[in-house]
């Protein structure tokens, strides 16, 4: 039942697929990956612009156009209820990306920060300002949080301990850049 999908992620024996294109999907569809088969749709009410799983949750960045709000839900497979937290007002597009790593979910906003967001609480517990790199792309592993930049093609990388950039890494040019995470 899934014409065109936005986004994918694996963790709670289903793949989480974002239902329509980024942005204009509004709910998100569970496939059992142990009988690959269709299990059940959630509907999110909200514009689906991005998607991650970890502790136990899948993570998704949605906007409200009317509210022009961008937050981040915390779904959990069965029927909890789905928890949210507003990232940004003003927005204008919801977060670009989202990924769990380091004991907090990570999420980009349209704004250019970088969000550290406690996945208990549900709290902002650090705002990394980025707008000047444009970061568009996100990652967390060997220990830190990697962007990859739209401004100038390059990676930047951030200590989660510092909770700040410590490098970045240039790629050289539009044909050596960062494209997926």
């Amino acid at each position: 039942p899934l014409a065109r999908t936005g986004a994918e992620a694996v963790g709670g024996g289903y793949l989480w697929v974002i239902a329509g294109p980024i942005s204009a999907g509004n709910r998100v569809a569970l496939i059992d990956v142990r009988n690959r088969r269709f299990h059940s749709t959630i509907p999110l009410g909200r514009q689906t612009t991005a998607i991650a799983y970890g502790y136990g949750s899948a993570w998704i960045g949605v906007y409200d156009p009317q509210r022009s709000t961008a937050a981040l839900l915390k779904v959990r497979p069965g029927s909890a209820p789905i928890e949210s937290v507003v990232v940004e007002t003003d927005d204008g597009a919801g977060p670009l990306a989202v990924a769990v790593g380091d004991g907090s979910v990570w999420a980009l906003t349209s704004r250019g920060n970088l969000l550290r967001i406690d996945p208990k609480e549900l709290q902002i517990t650090h705002r990394i300002p980025m707008s000047a790199e444009q970061p568009t792309l996100l990652a967390v592993g060997a220990g830190s949080v990697w962007t990859a930049n739209h401004e100038n093609y390059d990676v930047s990388q951030t200590d989660p301990d510092k909770n700040k950039i410590v490098r970045t890494i240039t790629c050289g040019s539009y044909d050596a850049a960062p494209c997926g995470t």
